[in-house]
């Protein structure tokens, strides 16, 4: 359990987990905030962020991260369950899965200049870039993220055109 964050202060007065008001940015005046969703360090806590990617673990499975800095794998989970954080958490996960990558090729680049029997095997892998994934059609999931994002955009750029007095000729 991270010691700076006490557990009574991860459950609300119900004895729920919290899941919003533990983040700065979605302070509630009942209760202390105890993250912050920024990259870095700020208003005076530890960003949840910057401790999540100073672990190594597979995107998905964050059992250790949850039981340090939260009260476990339920809470966790409840707060992936929140719409609002799913989104920073899938940013999150999705940045953890490349560190592992790039962590992986770095290892097969080093393998590949020793003396080692695996030697041969890492660098023809690095000749054939076999970093360099090929990709086939995308998922069901990452075009529903796509249209998100899409619609995101869409939306932000018609409150500027409306803010600035513009509209879209049809």
């Amino acid at each position: 359990m991270n010691t700076s964050c006490p557990k009574e202060a991860m459950r609300d007065d119900m004895q729920r987990y919290r899941t919003l008001s533990l983040f700065y940015e979605y302070k509630n005046d009942r209760y202390p905030y105890l993250y912050t969703l920024n990259v870095e360090d700020k208003y005076g806590v530890p960003s949840l962020y910057k401790i999540y990617m100073s672990y190594v673990h597979v995107p998905g499975e964050e059992y250790e991260f949850a039981n340090e800095h939260l009260l476990g794998w339920r809470h966790w989970q409840r707060m992936c369950a929140n719409a609002y954080l799913l989104e920073h958490i899938t940013e999150w996960r999705a940045e953890m899965d490349i560190k592992l990558r790039s962590m992986a090729v770095k290892n097969i680049i080093a393998s590949s200049l020793s003396d080692t029997p695996t030697a041969l095997q890492a660098a023809k892998w690095l000749a054939e870039k076999g970093y360099d994934l090929k990709r086939g059609r995308p998922s069901k999931a990452e075009k529903e993220g796509l249209l998100k994002q899409e619609a995101k955009l869409k939306d932000v750029i018609e409150e500027d055109m409306e803010r600035v007095g513009l509209s879209l000729v049809k």
